[in-house]
């Protein structure tokens, strides 16, 4: 699939492994290169969301649309689903921030 990203910063945490390890930790930092490697690898969206893997979670309210990974307890990834094999990455960080 074609991974877009929102923000600068969240695309060098996943390309840059130790500014990932930085400003997450390292659980976080290695989660995040395992779920945007296997979003790029799947060809469509529903190879991904069939990935017993991960648990996706259907953000609702002013959310409506966006999906979320957990990472770890307090930090997700954000994406929305652009069209069948585009995901927009959104957001990686703080679950309540």
């Amino acid at each position: 699939m074609r991974i877009e990203w929102a923000s600068r910063r969240d695309s060098e945490l996943y390309e840059d492994e130790r500014l990932g390890v930085r400003r997450l930790n390292v659980a976080a930092a290695t989660k995040l290169r395992r779920v945007v490697d296997d979003l790029r690898e799947a060809d469509t969206w529903n190879d991904f969301a069939h990935n017993a893997k991960y648990k996706l979670e259907r953000l609702r309210e002013n959310r409506h649309g966006v999906r979320s990974v957990r990472l770890t307890k307090g930090h997700r990834i954000y994406f929305e689903l652009k069209d069948a094999k585009t995901v927009r990455i959104l957001q990686v960080g703080g679950h309540y921030g």
